[in-house]
């Protein structure tokens, strides 16, 4: 855990080495670039003890590139990690190249993302990691490919260019069929965020949670490679507690975005429209996944966006002694919110003792 804790504050430093007080485009992207170097680092060099599901992956690859094309695409597993898998292979049957290329994509475009969209890109970086979205691409490949992908749509939401949108969707979800979901985001940016927004997608949440069940089977029977969540430890208390958590962290930020943008409700940009319109849905999955961590992954692609939300939340704060002091509540809360998970609960990421792997 120590480790972790070391990133974190070493992190933290480097922001205020390049940055200091005030950031510009070139300290930002020097900052940014030693960011990617570390957690490349860490991603790219990890043992297969690290995350929970590395040493089924790095299986599937040897499976993948020993089997016949007919037997591979037919595993279940999506057609686009698949190609990857075996592309590599072709290279290489040294699962490391499997680990760095994908950490290698993920982090970029999570880097590139932060630099584009984000006010406070040290903020944007802390998030990253303390809400434990970086956590996440240590263990969940396939989505992690499929998430990068949905944030380079959203320069084509802004430009509003659909067909590229939906091409960017259907691309992440050659990786993980989850990703169609995030078709939403279209038309996120485009209805205006008010009290009727709030009202409708409330009702429409509670009325999903009261017969969830029957949703449920419909999914399943929609997308039967998830049949094996049914009955499994995806629905006992213990992951649960997790999706509380969870929904606890992403109801705070709404209300919080909900409160700096109340002065300009009836003339939002197009960007805070988003924000709201974005955070509200991700609040209204959180409330569902109470019922089934298949919804809880489905969460993962608003947290990052959260994650630049947050930032530009607090950057529209007017009084600068408010936001400095809200800068220091959000360190505090969520550096606390990691490390209480990380120390208690190690066993829903596996990250400790952090194991590195050098042999190539």
């Amino acid at each position: 855990m120590g480790f972790h804790v070391f990133i974190i504050l070493l992190l933290l430093l480097l922001a205020v080495l390049t940055i200091g007080v005030k950031e510009n485009k070139v300290q930002k992207k020097i900052y940014l670039f030693l960011t990617f170097c570390v957690l490349f680092f860490i991603s790219a060099f990890r043992s297969k003890n690290i995350g929970n599901d590395t040493g089924a992956y790095i299986n599937l690859y040897d499976i993948f590139g020993r089997s016949s094309s007919a037997a591979a695409y037919n595993s279940g597993i999506e057609a686009g990690y698949v190609f990857l898998n075996r592309v590599l292979f072709s290279i290489t049957d040294n699962w490391f190249i499997l680990l760095a290329v994908i950490s290698f994509f993920v982090l970029a475009i999570e880097m590139i993302f932060i630099y584009r969209n984000s006010n406070n890109v040290w903020l944007s970086v802390f998030l990253f990691i303390n809400l434990r979205l970086f956590y996440f691409t240590l263990t969940g490949l396939r989505q992690s490919i499929a998430i990068a992908i949905v944030l380079i749509s959203y320069k084509f939401v802004k430009e509003k260019r659909i067909l590229l949108f939906i091409l960017c969707i259907l691309t992440a979800s050659l990786f993980h069929t989850s990703a169609l979901g995030m078709i939403i985001l279209y038309p996120l940016a485009h209805f205006k965020f008010n009290k009727s927004t709030i009202l409708i997608g409330t009702s429409i949440a509670i009325l999903v949670f009261m017969l969830f069940e029957r949703y449920l089977l419909f999914i399943v029977n929609l997308l039967p490679t998830y049949s094996n969540y049914l009955d499994s430890k995806y629905l006992d208390a213990g992951v649960k507690l997790a999706s509380f958590l969870e929904f606890l962290v992403i109801i705070v930020i709404f209300i919080f975005v909900i409160i700096t943008t109340r002065k300009n409700r009836d003339n939002l940009t197009s960007d805070v429209n988003f924000m709201l319109n974005t955070t509200f849905i991700g609040v209204l999955v959180g409330f569902l996944a109470l019922r089934t961590i298949m919804l809880d992954r489905y969460l993962l692609y608003f947290t990052a966006f959260i994650i630049i939300f947050l930032p530009n939340a607090i950057n529209n704060l007017q009084n600068k002694k408010l936001r400095i002091i809200t800068i220091y509540i959000v360190l505090i809360m969520f550096m606390v919110y990691n490390l209480v998970i990380l120390y208690f609960k190690p066993e829903w990421n596996h990250l400790y003792p952090y194991e590195f792997n050098f042999n190539f």
